[in-house]
């Protein structure tokens, strides 16, 4: 039997600070409101390398209320590279 852990990273607190220099000149880290087979195309390039499966488990109604939820911030990394 093989046991995972599955952890969750939260923002309780918004830190002031300087934004952090990018070795990629045309970087940019937005917040965006995906649609849910967008957000599972990149839970997937990222998790399935990590045997991430919690959001591929949810129906797709629970996908979307979480989603567009006011608590939910998805940020993405985006170059023109």
């Amino acid at each position: 039997m093989m046991k995972l852990l599955t952890t969750y990273m939260e923002m309780t607190v918004l830190l002031a600070r300087a934004a952090l220099s990018s070795s990629l000149a045309d970087a940019r880290i937005e917040r965006e409101t995906l649609a849910p087979a967008d957000y599972l195309d990149i839970w997937r390039s990222v998790g399935e390398p990590l045997l991430w499966d919690g959001r591929l488990c949810m129906s797709p109604q629970s996908l979307h209320v979480f989603l567009t939820a006011p608590t939910t911030h998805l940020y993405i990394l985006s170059s023109k590279d």
